[in-house]
């Protein structure tokens, strides 16, 4: 910690969570919501849609900040673009920490069940039923990658 005016400051930047999904007018919602719940519990989110312009490409900006990030999170409803694709792709590359929440939904698509058993093979992933069952979810997932994390340390 450095000391400024008197009060001890925190030495590391808060960690930043990637949120992936379609975005679609079904989930603007739940990216909205899980946005703001980050935010309160003290993480830095990354949705594409709260940045601003940039002189970068869509997908440089994304794919990097998959490369950044310290936990992926995919939220997928049975929809999955090809962006997020890539990301999801990316973020296994990486070794990221994934947590994927499947919502409710009929049946997914193709590209969505090839991804998701992919990401099973390295990672736990939960069923949600709806936008607060997600959001009480991802937070239990968070705590207790962050208490794996400080058990595992040396």
């Amino acid at each position: 910690m450095s000391i400024v005016n008197s009060r001890l400051v925190p030495a590391e930047a808060p960690p930043s969570v990637f949120v992936s999904s379609v975005m679609s007018a079904e989930l603007r919602d739940t990216r909205k919501a899980v946005f703001d719940r980050l935010t309160k519990s003290g993480f830095v989110p990354w949705l594409f849609e709260f940045t601003p312009a940039s002189e970068e490409s869509a997908e440089d900006a994304y794919l990097q900040k998959v490369n950044q990030c310290d936990v992926f999170v995919w939220i997928t409803n049975g929809v999955t673009t090809e962006p997020v694709a890539a990301e999801v792709r990316e973020a296994l590359r990486a070794r990221k920490d994934v947590l994927a929440f499947r919502l409710a939904q009929s049946s997914p698509d193709i590209l969505t069940q090839e991804l998701f058993k992919g990401v099973q093979k390295r990672h736990k992933t939960m069923d949600v039923h709806d936008e607060r069952d997600l959001e009480e979810a991802l937070e239990a997932a968070l705590r207790d990658l962050s208490i794996r994390k400080l058990r595992a340390a040396p």
